[in-house]
């Protein structure tokens, strides 16, 4: 009896080490403007279409990825995308469009397809990671057209940013989270002014 209760409690033991830490899942954050008003209380104002968002192929994965040097890259299995970044970059980068002033609606494309917009946004990445020494890189093209397709506007994005702590995860996502805010910015100035 001693044997079997000594086996099972090894067992147990060897169970506990043997467990699986959790997996961690991360969201970009949006950032709207403090003195934005509530998109459902928009009536009128720009309509705008956002593209599906290009991606390099080592991004389209859902590990977060960490840059050890010039060469590797660290996939953090454990600490995962909640949903494929293409969709999750277009979805904040919509969301924190939505809020600006003057700004009715943001049409996810291909979603909606068929919808009229005053003006069409196309982003893609070169670039979009941080690295294990505290750093956080975007580089990226955009085009802006009119309804009539049109190209209105055109310029290449390169921003670099400090990771507050570079051994969180978290704060990883949080300085990426900050350079498509920065991005969103550079875009929503280039709209043309009411009425030209």
């Amino acid at each position: 009896m001693k044997r079997y209760l000594s086996g099972l409690l090894l067992t147990g033991l060897l169970a506990a080490c043997t467990e699986t830490p959790p997996t961690h899942f991360y969201t970009l954050s949006t950032q709207p403007p403090a003195d934005a008003p509530v998109a459902g209380d928009k009536t009128d104002g720009l309509v705008l279409a956002l593209a599906p968002i290009g991606l390099p192929d080592y991004l389209n994965r859902p590990q977060l990825i960490v840059r050890l040097d010039e060469t590797r890259m660290d996939l953090a299995d454990l600490h995962n995308w909640i949903e494929p970044l293409d969709t999750l970059i277009q979805r904040t980068m919509a969301v924190d469009m939505q809020s600006e002033p003057g700004i009715m609606m943001v049409l996810r494309l291909p979603e909606r397809r068929q919808s009229a917009y005053d003006y069409g946004i196309e982003v893609n990445f070169t670039r979009f990671e941080s690295n294990i020494d505290g750093m956080a890189w975007l580089d990226a093209d955009w085009t802006m057209v009119d309804a009539m397709d049109a190209e209105i506007a055109r310029q290449h994005v390169s921003r670099q940013i400090t990771v507050e702590d570079p051994a969180d995860k978290a704060s990883h996502v949080r300085a990426l989270s900050q350079l498509i805010e920065d991005l969103n910015t550079t875009i929503m100035q280039a709209l043309p002014a009411p009425g030209s």
